[in-house]
């Protein structure tokens, strides 16, 4: 009688785990939300300012008109000394977003992402860019 109980009980228990982790892996990484719109900056400029991100490089258009592209990948590290193109798209969740710009990376820290907004601060220059979410 107690087998029975305490294998119902692991069983019950394994259920729930389960249940949890698919929960868990049904949230939005931050790569899905970056990927997901088209960001639009809501400040600083009076012309419309884009940014869209696909999984290896961000598209930046001023105007409607592709202004320039670069690469990127996510990490949890902001020390960074040289663009590293092996981590272009193996992170799918980070707190920095590492840019292939001229002569060193930039950085940019993640501050909130969500499905309306993107808040980044330019790690060296510490300005702080707002982005609202538009459809692709």
């Amino acid at each position: 009688m107690k087998t029975k109980i305490f294998a119902s009980i692991f069983l019950l228990l394994l259920t729930c785990c389960a249940s949890l982790k698919e929960k868990q892996d049904s949230s939005p990484t931050t790569m899905d939300l970056l990927m997901k719109y088209k960001w639009k900056m809501s400040q600083y400029t009076t012309n419309t300012y884009t940014e869209k991100y696909i999984h290896t490089e961000i598209e930046i258009n001023s105007d409607s008109s592709i202004e320039g592209k670069t690469l990127y990948y996510l990490s949890q590290k902001k020390r960074i000394r040289k663009f590293d193109k092996k981590q272009i798209g193996v992170h799918k969740n980070g707190k920095y977003m590492i840019l292939n710009t001229v002569g060193f990376p930039a950085v940019k820290e993640i501050l909130e992402i969500n499905d309306t907004l993107l808040k980044i601060r330019n790690i060296k220059y510490k300005n702080i860019a707002k982005f609202k979410a538009m459809p692709k």
